[in-house]
């Protein structure tokens, strides 16, 4: 491989297995292959890689979405449908459906075919337009590690990953 860091242009190492901080859900690990400088540290995370990554983060929102859940008043407590969620935000049903963003920034679960938004992350979007919070385990140490690890990661190709951070 003759590919150089774009960071300090040493000769960047194949491996396997990325691993990435989330602020919001902890570490996230994977089989995948990445490119890294041991000079600098900097990171080349391919396309397919990232996808898995994306693969594991959502699994793993669902998985603590419904950690805490002991019943069906908690699960009450903790969720809202749609109509409530319109409300709040003051749009229509049809405008969530349709909103990619609203889909991206709210945690949300599916029941029997049926979307619920988690109560919590709602009202954090509507106040800060970014409703992801930490979801069990996260801490402020994983949260910097993410942000570094993010600003030095990149796709294969030279394109910049692009992956929401609280805050963006």
């Amino acid at each position: 491989m003759n590919d150089e860091c774009y960071e300090c242009g040493h000769e960047l190492e194949l491996r396997s297995g990325y691993k990435l901080d989330d602020s919001n859900i902890g570490l996230i690990e994977t089989d995948g292959e990445y490119w890294h400088c041991p000079n600098c540290g900097a990171d080349e995370v391919p396309y397919e890689t990232m996808c898995k990554v994306d693969d594991v983060r959502k699994q793993r929102i669902q998985e603590l979405l419904w950690a805490d859940i002991r019943s069906g008043n908690d699960f009450d407590r903790k969720f809202m449908p749609v109509h409530e969620l319109a409300e709040l935000l003051g749009v229509t049903r049809q405008a969530i459906d349709k909103s990619r963003t609203i889909g991206n920034l709210i945690y949300h679960t599916t029941v029997m075919g049926i979307r619920y938004w988690m109560r919590e992350s709602a009202e954090k979007f509507k106040a800060t337009g970014d409703g992801r919070i930490p979801l069990g385990g996260a801490s402020a140490i994983a949260k910097e590690a993410t942000r570094s690890s993010q600003r030095r990661t990149r796709t294969k190709n030279n394109h910049a990953t692009h992956v929401l951070l609280p805050g963006d």
